[in-house]
């Protein structure tokens, strides 16, 4: 096992399979981590993200006095690149230089000017990442480091992997900081990771802020505008190779380090309104009880006002028992006494079928594949340690 706090590894077992921080390559968390950044949605922004793009649109054109009555911040605020500020000021941000920079792609230009330094430890953890799918994983993981409001998955679709991104900010902000993200993660793809060769194209929800050719020319791939989501595509292979400096005791190391900052945003969170309707799905689930009306009377309300209370504290219903049925059913697949068809019924599915296309929704693998994949690692895991 590794110390959190000291980051010394006491056991000879690899960091990532201590922590079980990414058992399969179609996930890009494990169950807790999944369950924590349903937490974290009201922790907000990294400041140094922040403050690099205040000092953006100072160089924009945009004065600073109006860069801070815009965002409600100083640029004393920002001091602590550490510290965390509200997501909606990165959102004013935007609209100010968007709108004294109109027809103009600022989110690329910044992308392509800012110290890799805004991403805080986690452009690091790429970098020594025994593949370029883990690299990714990890920006996944410990994204809520970066802001509450994000939401970033990757996950497979046929021969390719998508990685998906999402903002609180994303219907406010003009498209700008969607551009920004997408544009720094190709970035890191081809400065850190090397990977420029496995994109495939780019995705955007919103209209193009500029012509097309300036997103031609940062992306070097197709770039489309207006479509369901804002992603980079990559050749699902090529991921699979490994970064030009891997190194596993670097990468342990950093691992920790987000781990500890990762714990500390869950302290500042803990015992929040939605853990109320997770102990309530938790305790249904022991009897393989799952939906929002047992749910809603467990916890003495109607189903309405239950989905209000969640939206309220940023939160989903669906979501949640869907969460919970992922957790528990990727438990017990490891127990293998268990069949699939049992799995099924003790996550509240009558036809196993149901339960075989929400597992491939989840977690991009069948249970089958899932327990192959799990064994697959406990042999390799056993061998390391026995090796050591």
């Amino acid at each position: 096992e590794m110390d959190a706090v000291t980051g010394v590894q006491t056991c000879a077992l690899p960091i990532s399979a201590t922590w079980s921080l990414d058992p399969l390559p179609n996930r890009t968390m494990s169950d807790d981590f999944r369950t924590d950044h349903a937490k974290l949605v009201s922790v907000g922004m990294r400041s140094g993200l922040v403050a690099s793009v205040m000092l953006f649109g100072t160089a924009k054109g945009v004065p600073l006095a109006r860069m801070e009555q815009a965002m409600g911040l100083t640029l004393a605020d920002l001091v602590d690149p550490d510290a965390r500020v509200p997501d909606a000021s990165l959102g004013a941000a935007w609209q100010a230089i968007g709108s004294a920079n109109p027809n103009q792609a600022p989110g690329l230009e910044m992308a392509a000017s800012a110290p890799m330094s805004v991403f805080g430890p986690l452009a690091q953890v790429a970098r020594y990442a025994d593949t370029r799918r883990a690299a990714l994983a990890s920006f996944c993981r410990y994204q809520k480091l970066l802001s509450g409001g994000l939401t970033m998955t990757l996950h497979d679709e046929g021969e390719t992997t998508v990685l998906q991104l999402a903002h609180s900010l994303d219907a406010s902000d003009g498209g700008h900081g969607a551009e920004a993200a997408l544009a720094l993660v190709a970035r890191i793809g081809r400065e850190v990771l090397r990977q420029h060769d496995a994109v495939i194209r780019v995705e955007f929800a919103h209209a193009a802020n500029a012509p097309l050719g300036h997103y031609r020319e940062y992306f070097d791939r197709p770039v489309v505008f207006e479509t369901r989501r804002n992603a980079l595509v990559f050749e699902r292979s090529a991921l699979e190779l490994a970064p030009p400096q891997t190194d596993p005791t670097m990468y342990a190391y950093i691992e920790a380090h987000l781990q500890l900052g990762h714990q500390r945003l869950l302290a500042q969170v803990a015992d929040g309104p939605l853990d109320k309707i997770r102990a309530a799905i938790a305790e249904l689930g022991q009897r393989s009880v799952y939906g929002a009306a047992p749910l809603a009377k467990t916890m003495g309300m109607s189903v309405r006002s239950l989905q209000r209370y969640a939206k309220t504290n940023g939160g989903s219903v669906r979501e949640l028992i869907e969460h919970a049925r992922e957790a528990n059913a990727s438990t017990l697949l490891a127990d293998e006494t268990l069949s699939v068809d049992e799995v099924a019924f003790l996550v509240g599915y009558s036809d196993d079928r149901a339960f075989r296309r929400a597992f491939q929704r989840w977690t991009g693998l069948s249970p089958r594949a899932f327990r192959a994949r799990k064994r697959s690692e406990e042999r390799r895991v056993g061998k390391e340690c026995r090796s050591r």
